[in-house]
């Protein structure tokens, strides 16, 4: 078994790519819903 005092986190971000059919709903669901934030990468 392994050293839970060894064990590290190697995902820092997940990005979701889905075709939606209306982008304000999808948002609220994400961010609203489940709590996921957005960021800019410019």
């Amino acid at each position: 078994m392994q050293d839970e005092s060894m064990t590290s986190v190697n995902v820092r971000q997940a990005v979701p790519f889905f075709s939606v059919t209306n982008m304000e709903a999808s948002l609220r669901f994400y961010v609203d819903g489940l709590g996921f934030t957005m960021e800019s990468v410019f």
